[in-house]
């Protein structure tokens, strides 16, 4: 801290945050954060912030992704004009035709963009890939973004004049909270507060898990023609006919079905906390088998939509977080289910979140997300199942 006041010619102190991934994806630290920076800089304390990496093996692995990400989550909660990113990367220089042309102002980071950013810098890990998505991250929330090289490579301004700056222009003037760690509703952002959600999931007790199930099932039934205009959104894009279209389909009597399966679910007795074996040692030590929470259960299944419920009411009766990754030919369906069933009261955010099935990615990342789903089940046809256990997995 010494040298960041050095940098400072000793007129600033200077006061270090370590932050993690929580910070960010609860609402209540997210405040806490806003308001403990709000504070600093009121007091004329500069905060210098980085990633906390002594409390979470989740942290050790890249919570945030790199600094510049860290960055723009930070200029988001700050509500800041200006986030300044500083590389040795020459610039970003994007095609044009057989020659290139060096970028100076971005009002919106596209695909293409990204695809040709493979820079690395010496200073850091991301390169100029990774300053683009902090700067579309910050700029989505209402920052201006400037990236500038200097013309020395120091990591540090005011050595010398900068020779190169693309400026990104902000796109909103709202400041929502900055949920996202990578892309907003990335894969690896769910399965984060599914894993927030499943720790108080498996709190609750057997008539509070009932209560949520009972609220869920007349959320539903409240719903049936919104689920069923959906439904029919989705019916009009499949392209499909006969057994495979019917499959797809949800009527009133089959949304009624899917909320008499809720009910018949909180009716059930609750596992949790059940004895299944019991014995004693010789020595006289007394054990027990008892069923307990699994924790993030996560699912892929195909295109029926009354899946997708009938999943969530029986990880949650047994006191679990759920990630589903339903077929994309239900994409409208499982949307509108999965944000009734998250407006009940008393579900924790997070307990029953949704991936993208656009395309394949999140099934692979799913697979992959080794120490964040504790059970994968594949539901569906050969085919499905059998790209579970081929998928080699990744290791924390």
């Amino acid at each position: 801290m010494h040298t960041y006041e050095q940098l400072f010619f000793g007129k600033k102190v200077v006061a270090q945050l370590l932050l993690s991934s929580d910070d960010f994806t609860s609402p209540i630290r997210y405040r806490n954060l806003q308001n403990a920076l709000h504070e600093l800089l009121k007091l004329g304390v500069v905060p210098v912030v980085n990633e906390n990496d002594s409390v979470s093996v989740r942290e050790l692995v890249g919570a945030f992704g790199d600094n510049d990400e860290l960055s723009a989550l930070l200029a988001t909660a700050v509500a800041a004009d200006w986030l300044l990113l500083l590389t040795d990367v020459d610039g970003f220089y994007f095609p044009n035709g057989k020659r290139r042309r060096l970028l100076r102002t971005v009002h919106k980071l596209t695909a293409p963009m990204e695809s040709v950013c493979n820079g690395q810098s010496k200073l850091g890990t991301g390169g100029m890939r990774s300053k683009l998505r902090a700067a579309k991250l910050a700029s989505e929330a209402g920052a201006n973004v400037a990236i500038a090289m200097d013309a020395t490579r120091t990591p540090f301004p005011g050595r010398s004049s900068a020779r190169s700056v693309l400026i990104f222009r902000r796109t909103a003037e709202s400041l929502p909270m900055a949920t996202s760690l990578r892309t907003p509703n990335s894969t690896r952002d769910k399965l984060v507060r599914a894993q927030n959600a499943a720790a108080r999931m498996a709190q609750l007790t057997t008539a509070e898990k009932n209560a949520i199930l009972l609220a869920i099932a007349d959320a539903i039934a409240a719903n049936a023609r919104l689920i069923i205009e959906a439904n029919q959104a989705d019916l009009e894009e499949s392209g499909r006919a006969g057994a495979l279209l019917d499959r797809l389909l949800l009527t009133s009597e089959r949304v009624a079905a899917i909320v008499a399966g809720i009910r018949e679910v909180a009716s059930l007795p609750d596992p949790v906390g059940e004895t299944i074996a019991a014995w004693t040692q010789p020595n006289g030590l007394r054990i027990r088998k008892v069923r307990v929470p699994l924790g993030v259960v996560g699912v892929v299944y195909e295109s029926r939509p009354n899946v997708t419920v009938d999943c969530a009411s029986l990880v949650l009766k047994t006191g679990n977080a759920i990630v589903l990754r339903g077929g994309k030919e239900a994409v409208h369906s499982n949307q509108k289910l999965v944000e009734i069933m998250n407006q009940v009261d008393g579900v924790p955010e997070g307990a029953i979140e949704l991936l993208d099935s656009s395309t394949r990615d999140s099934v692979y990342e799913l697979i992959k997300a080794r120490g964040s789903v504790d059970v994968l089940i594949p539901r569906g046809g050969p085919g499905l199942i059998s790209l579970l256990p081929t998928t080699p997995r990744a290791r924390n």
